[in-house]
């Protein structure tokens, strides 16, 4: 998630949000399957940062998302050929 500095997203949140959400977004995008993942007691989630607060942990996946989105078709357009 390095390319989360290319914008001031990481400057907006604390710490533990901010890698809690890096790593549920690798989690997903690779489909890990995570042990007691679903049982939401003894979810890793919860053991790294307890006081989470789920809702900022989306705004930060849903920016570092849009740094791709708006990204890639920028740099797909320099590399084509005409």
């Amino acid at each position: 998630m390095i390319d989360g500095l290319h914008r001031p997203i990481f400057l907006h949140h604390n710490d533990p949000s901010i890698a809690v959400a890096c790593l549920d977004m690798s989690v997903k995008i690779h489909n890990l399957e995570i042990p007691l993942d679903d049982f939401c007691r003894k979810s890793w989630r919860k053991a790294l940062y307890g006081d989470a607060n789920w809702s900022n942990i989306k705004i930060i996946q849903e920016n570092i998302m849009k740094i791709y989105e708006n990204d890639e078709p920028d740099f797909l357009s320099k590399i084509k050929k005409p």
